[in-house]
């Protein structure tokens, strides 16, 4: 086919879809619509992912572990972790008593507990009755990427003074600033200095039961000791160097036999846990994104109906083109070629509304959602082949009328 033949279809079926615009309209809202939602699905998903790669410090290092308990004991079944901590019991298979043996276990260094309080938060502007408290140490920024903004993060044990690191967001609210460093914070009835704060942080995949922007960390063991020994032991890090598989066996038969030859906990590899979350993150983007194409498919079907509709009320310019000389392969290729466009307007539109969605997110949320430029031209190539197909039915029809018919209907 000449190009100038092409230019004039393209020309031509811009003319038609502009004096049908507000027909026009509704149909490519249906592709905005679901081509932004998939978009955006998938470039949260990815994002997730990436979050998750980052929190994890060198999570691809296999010679770092974390033990948690195999459930957790909590009274209402139907509570979210997020929304009610309050709920989970402070009775575990993880306590005081397992951190102290691992500290001298073989083979096993760099000891991080994970403990969790809930507990009277006091600062100089506000208060809170149950403010989240997170015991731990020194270590965990092995395993956890939490970047101190200003001051230190928690000092190595034994400091006489109690010390705190506090969550940006926390700071704000307990003192009025970002950086209230020496400032005292009465955790408990018992005050501590506040020697860091959090940049801030995306909270996953450890920090499901906490906001750690939300949350104050002090030492493990001064949260043992302002809570009488019942901060809830959520995980346990550590580092295994050299015989791996001996020591976690060894290890796993040790805290069988401490939990009544119960097997309560569960240790894993740092790189375990990440595959595993980015594997769930892939599932369930790919459920989520195959309802959202539903609606790709309503706005796919849209796009024939409003063809249907042209073809019917153009019987009559059908009939003269073909009376003179228009082959069908030429009426099949006009009314492609406007379905097409119709889908790709649909298709831009869709992907400048997701920046814009992207952008919203990134502002109000801590997750980030990655467009990509494969994603935007997989994008692309969709809302044209959605155009294409649905939009041959409707051309094929306009190609089988005959000439006579189509004249006489006018």
């Amino acid at each position: 086919m000449k190009s100038s033949v092409l230019i004039s279809h393209f020309k031509l079926s811009l003319d038609i879809i502009y004096n049908t615009r507000w027909r026009n309209f509704w149909t490519i809202l249906g592709i905005v619509i679901g081509l932004s939602s998939v978009i955006m699905i998938i470039a949260i998903g990815d994002g997730i992912k990436q979050q998750v790669n980052y929190q994890l410090n060198d999570s691809s290092s296999h010679n770092k572990f974390v033990i948690q308990p195999k459930s957790i004991n909590q009274p209402d079944s139907k509570s979210n972790f997020v929304t009610n901590l309050e709920n989970i019991s402070p009775s575990g298979s993880l306590n005081y008593l397992d951190v102290a043996g691992l500290n001298s276990f073989k083979g096993v260094s760099n000891v991080a507990p994970y403990s969790i309080l809930r507990t009277k938060i006091i600062g100089t502007v506000s208060s809170y009755k149950s403010g989240v408290v997170v015991g731990t140490n020194q270590y965990l920024n092995n395993y956890l990427s939490l970047s101190v903004n200003a001051g230190s993060f928690i000092d190595q044990p034994g400091n006489p003074i109690n010390s705190a690191v506090i969550g940006q967001n926390l700071a704000e609210k307990l003192f009025g600033e970002i950086t209230p460093l020496g400032a005292t914070v009465n955790i408990n009835g018992s005050p501590f200095i506040v020697e860091g704060v959090l940049n801030p942080v995306t909270n996953i995949p450890f920090s499901q039961l906490v906001d750690f922007n939300n949350s104050v960390f002090i030492d493990y063991d001064a949260a043992q000791n302002i809570s009488s020994n019942n901060a809830f032991v959520y995980q346990i890090f550590m580092t295994i160097n050299t015989n791996k598989n001996s020591v976690v066996k060894s290890l796993q038969s040790h805290l069988d036999e401490i939990n009544g030859n119960q097997s309560n906990t569960l240790i894993t590899t740092l790189s375990g846990i990440s595959y595993n979350s980015k594997r769930t993150l892939d599932l369930l983007t790919r459920l989520i994104s195959f309802v959202a194409a539903i609606s790709l498919l309503v706005g796919g079907v849209g796009i024939m109906n409003v063809m249907l509709v042209s073809i019917a009320e153009r019987t009559h310019e059908i009939g003269i083109r073909k009376a003179i000389g228009a082959t069908n392969r030429q009426i099949i290729f006009q009314f492609l070629v406007e379905s097409a466009i119709l889908s790709f307007v649909g298709g831009i539109i869709g992907i400048v509304l997701s920046y814009l969605i992207d952008l919203f997110i990134i502002l109000s949320t801590s997750v980030k959602p990655i467009i990509t430029w494969q994603l935007v031209v997989f994008a692309s190539l969709i809302s044209i082949i959605i155009g294409l197909i649905f939009g041959s039915i409707p051309a094929i029809k306009a190609a089988k009328k005959l000439p006579i018919d189509s004249l006489r209907s006018s």
